[in-house]
């Protein structure tokens, strides 16, 4: 008997499309749903381990690279099978995920078209043993000299990336391989993986030109092409978040006897208290979702009274977050601001961010969740007079959250 899995393809376009169809709004102007599809499906079909995935991580994963514009067939983008542990380090429980990351090119395309300064051109190159490279500051400004030696094949011993705006001013950027290896190993979410492995340099220019746009300010069009390009990098650059555990692979997926449909993960029950804390939780996101996306929800995940897995109700409570989140940010785009002062600078927003992350250290998952439920992502506000409301929100949240945890404490 054969037992190898059988994908079905044609289920997985049908779930994409529907999906496309319904995030219409958070799509790039001009996006060409029927293309990008066609070329979504070329690469599923030649990705490995895809049998074992579930059809909402793949939706997730080509979402993102919907939201940002790229393509997936032009490489300028990728996508690759790896293991998530959904329950403790103690306690595993791994299922598989399909990845999304953006590759140089994908990098290069999202800075020239979102960039609040027009750029005219944007590139990365590594230095191999034997090319000459210069740094200079001539009259005060920044200047690199380099002279590659022609289809040089030495070590990758640095890397640098370029930005020159149209006005003629650059900024650069550059990195030795030491600094690269340590980003690589202190902050990428695979160290190890194989695009590291057989992509070095290619990786390297990615590195390097994702470090040279924290210097580039960029500007999405909505709060999903934000998140989509803040997962995208494969690296956390936050020295404030923990770093991920790396466990060993878990053992195989054992195979069905019918391999007619795709491979579904083991799935772990809801226990009596974990499904009364998601319905708590529904019931009080619920308010804020609007009537036609909470039947749609329900419509895709049935009620949430039948739902009895770990895996769908964290999923059923990201997408109602989602939706919530969507309602709000467009509230505020038609909310009238009382005058222009009131918008917040760059470097006021950028303050007000700041003060958001410090003060959610201290408010337990389960209130901030509720809190975004109620006022939106901190992303979405533009003003002054909403920033101050917000924090005085969030601090009275995190002040309870306190108070409960203190209460808890056997001491």
């Amino acid at each position: 008997m054969n037992n190898t899995p059988v994908v079905n393809y044609e289920q997985i376009q049908a779930y994409l499309q529907d999906l496309l169809i319904s995030k219409s709004e958070a799509l790039p102007k001009g996006f060409n749903q029927t293309r990008f599809l066609q070329n979504c499906m070329i690469v599923l079909r030649e990705t490995q381990g895809i049998e074992q995935v579930k059809i909402e991580s793949i939706g997730d994963t080509i979402l993102k690279g919907a939201f940002l514009g790229l393509d997936f067939l032009n490489k300028e983008c990728y996508t690759f099978v790896d293991n998530r542990n959904i329950g403790t380090k103690d306690k595993p429980i791994w299922i598989k995920d399909l990845k999304f990351r953006t590759d140089y090119k994908g990098e290069i395309k999202l800075a020239k078209k979102y960039s609040l300064k027009r750029i005219h051109d944007i590139y990365a190159k590594v230095v191999r043993e034997g090319d000459a490279f210069e740094e200079s500051i001539i009259d005060g400004k920044p200047s690199i000299n380099f002279k590659p030696i022609p289809f040089n094949s030495n070590h990758i011993v640095g890397v640098f990336a370029v930005c020159l705006y149209d006005d003629g001013i650059m900024i650069y950027d550059t990195m030795s391989k030491g600094e690269v290896e340590l980003i690589r190993k202190t902050y990428s979410k695979t160290p190890d993986g194989k695009t590291w492995q057989e992509s070095w340099g290619e990786m390297a220019k990615k590195t390097v030109i994702r470090r040279l746009c924290k210097l580039i300010e960029l500007e999405f069009d909505n709060i999903e092409q934000t998140e989509a390009y803040q997962e995208s990098s494969g690296m956390i650059f936050d020295d404030n978040q923990e770093k991920p555990i790396r466990m060993p692979e878990p053992l195989p997926i054992p195979v069905p006897d019918d391999p007619r449909t795709i491979i579904k993960p083991e799935t772990f029950k809801l226990e009596e208290k974990e499904k009364s804390e998601f319905l708590t939780k529904v019931e009080k996101m619920k308010k804020n979702c609007p009537p036609d996306d909470w039947n749609k929800l329900i419509g895709d995940f049935g009620k949430p009274e039948s739902i009895d897995t770990k895996e769908d109700a964290t999923m059923f409570l990201k997408v109602l977050s989602e939706r919530i989140n969507r309602r709000l940010a467009k509230e505020k785009e038609k909310s009238p601001i009382s005058s222009d002062s009131d918008i917040m600078s760059d470097k006021e927003k950028a303050e007000f961010l700041t003060k958001v992350k410090n003060l959610k250290k201290n408010c337990s998952q389960e209130d901030w969740e509720l809190f975004i439920a109620n006022y939106g992502s901190p992303e979405i506000i533009k003003t002054k007079t909403e920033s101050k409301n917000f924090l005085q929100e969030l601090i009275t949240v995190v002040n309870i959250s306190e108070n409960r945890i203190n209460e808890e404490l056997p001491f």
